[in-house]
């Protein structure tokens, strides 16, 4: 959970577990979250999901930019923050950015 900049809690919450006795027991290695757990967690971060059972891959979706664009990291980390957000707050990203 570090890669996502989760502390034990946070990733027990997003996780739904009860406490984090539980993620400290799924870091250790003795005992493996559900594929429906990860696929909630992925995309709450979205985060790819082979990535995240894997290591391996692309952590982030690359979403709305066309195959073909340079695909800055900054680039990358502003569509992914821009999926996690509200309808309501995605609205007014646009506003803010069709001013500029």
């Amino acid at each position: 959970m570090d890669e996502l900049d989760l502390s034990m809690s946070a990733a027990s919450r997003a996780l739904n577990y009860k406490n984090s006795s539980t993620m400290h027991a799924v870091r250790a290695g003795k005992v493996l979250p559900d594929i429906s757990r990860l696929t909630m967690l992925a995309k709450k971060h979205a985060v790819n999901l082979h990535w995240l059972i894997t290591g391996e891959g692309e952590r982030y979706f690359s979403a709305g930019l066309p195959a073909s664009a340079s695909q800055s990291k900054i680039d990358v980390d502003i569509i992914n923050k821009a999926l996690q957000l509200s309808e309501a707050k995605k609205r007014a990203l646009l506003v803010l950015l069709e001013a500029q």
